[in-house]
């Protein structure tokens, strides 16, 4: 079922994301990157700025994060909830969220959205680039 792989993906996209986060609130001063197109170019991608943007929040510094990255803050959100709606879902099988997740993907491929989703992201990428992240 489509909803068993999609709920099997988050988890584990979940799982390395907790795992990289943790990693990186235990050694703050590595600067580790696991961004591809920074290691090759030396530009920082859209998202570049996002784990360190989480740190920040976690640290009370609402400031700090949305100038790391402002993906920091839905990011953040999605990784309380997501755990807690999936395993819901599971436990009752419900799959709303699977449902959420259609009606999202087909709002996202309407052109007005896909505009201002890429326009969104397009502007976070100029402002990291500017910033010199």
């Amino acid at each position: 079922m489509q909803a068993k792989r999609l709920y099997l993906l988050l988890a584990l996209l979940l799982a390395g994301g907790y795992a990289w986060l943790i990693w990186h609130l235990q050694h703050p001063a590595a600067g580790a990157t696991v961004c591809l197109l920074k290691s090759v170019s030396g530009l920082p991608c859209p998202s570049c700025g996002t784990t360190r943007g989480i740190s920040e929040l976690l640290h009370g510094n609402f400031s700090g994060a949305l100038h790391s990255n402002p993906f920091a803050v839905p990011v953040l959100l999605l990784m309380g909830v997501l755990p807690v709606w999936l395993l819901t879902d599971v436990l009752r099988r419900q799959y709303s969220f699977f449902r959420f997740y259609q009606r999202t993907e087909r709002l996202i491929r309407t052109k007005p959205a896909a505009i201002f989703l890429m326009l969104l992201v397009g502007g976070n990428w100029i402002w990291n680039i500017w910033k010199q992240l």
